[in-house]
């Protein structure tokens, strides 16, 4: 099936066996998904999902956690509007937009997306940002020797993880489960689906970013940095994501995905587009139609009040709580 579908339009990263593997094994998800095959037995449509029960009890079929952006993949020419005009299933979230009547679109994000066509090299890039929020830090991260490891093994997800933990808290965000990025080295380490980058300052980890990678684009997936505040003035998140886009354009990337940002977060698309991506709204498609489309809106009274706790909690039981929130919000 995933060998058919790869050849089809939209096919993307989240569309991946691994990915499926990796979503399995890592929340015990089972992934379905809509197929369509044409006259020839050829696959015409593929869309993966999971059937998830909700905290009001109702399950609700998803197109697909923790993929930020995933419509249906599908041949060329195929009218997407004749093939879900017979919904076979009683509701549907997609985290991409689906060209149809019976769907609803909302648009909870933002995408940003950086268009790397136009680079012929990382110099000509880089002569185009700016020099006080991309310039300076970068230069200041060079003179303190920050040094950059793109290692690909588990101890440096194992840093990665724990300095996520601290910046999760801080923020009052729910964290991962113990295992999600152990699996995400794991199911990826033969693969060159995804990419690791941490940053160091005297052999201590001060930031880090994850990256996926699918045909001609490269997806800013995860990040990190510490809590540190005379640490986080070193540049080590600019040097880190400077890193990134350059083995992006010298892999010929032609998209740098910085995925998703919910609508309320400016300041972290700022971050985004002060790299030279372009911000749109990101749909998110519903079946069947709604008076009112129910998600949790991260800018609501009641994430606030959850954020608040997060904070406060002491490390060892906001590592034990916080991902069961997580598992249930998603």
């Amino acid at each position: 099936m995933y060998e058919q579908a790869s050849s089809l339009q939209n096919f993307s990263f989240y569309h991946n066996r691994e990915w499926h593997e990796f979503l399995q094994n890592t929340f015990g998800w089972k992934i379905h998904a809509l197929v369509s095959m044409d006259e020839a037995g050829r696959s015409q449509l593929f869309l993966p999902f999971v059937s998830k029960l909700r905290p009001n009890l109702k399950r609700n079929n998803i197109a697909l956690p923790f993929s930020h952006e995933i419509g249906p993949a599908f041949q060329k020419g195929l009218k997407l509007e004749k093939i879900f005009q017979n919904f076979p299933l009683g509701n549907m979230e997609v985290h991409g937009t689906i060209k149809s009547k019976n769907f609803q679109k909302a648009a909870p994000n933002y995408t940003t997306i950086l268009n790397l066509k136009k680079y012929k090299s990382f110099d000509q890039y880089y002569k185009t940002l700016d020099y006080k929020s991309i310039k300076y830090p970068i230069n200041r991260a060079e003179k303190n020797k920050i040094s950059i490891s793109r290692d690909f093994t588990s101890e440096n997800f194992k840093i990665f993880r724990e300095l996520l933990v601290h910046t999760r808290k801080r923020q009052g965000a729910p964290m991962y489960p113990a295992k999600f990025f152990e699996n995400l080295c794991q199911t990826f380490k033969d693969t060159k689906g995804v990419s690791i980058y941490i940053a160091f300052f005297e052999n201590s980890p001060v930031s880090g970013a994850i990256f996926f990678n699918h045909k001609d684009t490269c997806i800013y997936a995860y990040s990190t940095s510490t809590n540190e505040k005379n640490l986080k003035k070193l540049g080590g998140n600019e040097l880190v994501m400077s890193y990134a886009v350059e083995d992006a354009i010298k892999t010929g990337k032609k998209h740098f995905d910085f995925g998703t940002t919910p609508r309320h977060l400016t300041g972290l698309r700022k971050f985004k587009e002060k790299w030279g991506g372009k911000s749109t709204p990101l749909y998110y498609s519903f079946f069947p139609k709604r008076a009112k489309i129910s998600q949790v809106r991260r800018d609501g009274k009641l994430v606030s009040i959850i954020s608040t706790i997060l904070t406060k909690m002491p490390l060892p039981l906001f590592k034990i709580l916080s991902p069961r929130i997580l598992k249930i919000a998603i």
